[in-house]
């Protein structure tokens, strides 16, 4: 059952005065910040991967997790540590550019064939992104609205932010005289993605 719009308390997780708001930067690895360690990181939301760039954070990719954030990142990292992502070279990557080293063919045999050179470049990626998020309880449908206002306003950006987005598709297209307004906090950090997008 789809949740109505007009009752953003029941929607929005991270709901403060009628805005999203992000939680970020966190980290995968195991320190202080770790995404793993948040206890609303439990909570199903919409998440960003980003680097540190010009003072701010570039995004790379944009997603949803109808159940726990911590928990669709955790199946992700699965699926980059298997050889089923993309790699960037990490000197690339870090400045904002993609430079692909290795990317998945549906055989795993290339991966593990050149698996000493290419984990240490997983290593490094995973350790260069800092990840946002921000809780958002509505069902399925509202999270690709979101996810899918989202990588739409960054596709349309100048600048950096279309070239280093890695999402290749929306997940939900909505007519434009049925998107609604949503407005966020603390974006300022988040290169191109303005406080009010439209989903």
């Amino acid at each position: 059952m789809g949740l109505a719009w007009s009752d953003p308390d029941s929607i929005l997780g991270g709901y403060m005065d009628n805005k999203l708001v992000w939680q970020g930067p966190f980290v995968f690895h195991d320190e202080e910040n770790c995404v793993f360690n948040q206890e609303s990181a439990k909570d199903p939301g919409v998440y960003l991967w980003t680097i540190e760039f010009g003072g701010g954070y570039l995004i790379n990719y944009v997603g949803i997790a109808t159940n726990a954030v911590s928990a669709r990142l955790q199946e992700h990292l699965v699926y980059f540590l298997g050889g089923n992502y993309t790699i960037y070279e990490p000197d690339d990557f870090f400045l904002g550019k993609k430079n692909p080293i290795y990317s998945p063919d549906g055989s795993v045999n290339k991966f593990l064939n050149d698996y000493s050179k290419l984990s240490t470049k997983v290593d490094s990626q995973l350790r260069a992104y800092r990840l946002f998020y921000v809780n958002v309880n509505g069902d399925k449908d509202w999270l690709e609205r979101i996810e899918s206002g989202i990588i739409t306003t960054l596709r349309e950006a100048g600048g950096e932010a279309p070239k280093f987005l890695d999402n290749y598709r929306v997940s939900r297209i909505v007519p434009n005289e049925d998107k609604k307004t949503v407005n966020m906090v603390n974006t300022a950090s988040l290169i191109s993605l303005p406080e009010t997008i439209y989903v």
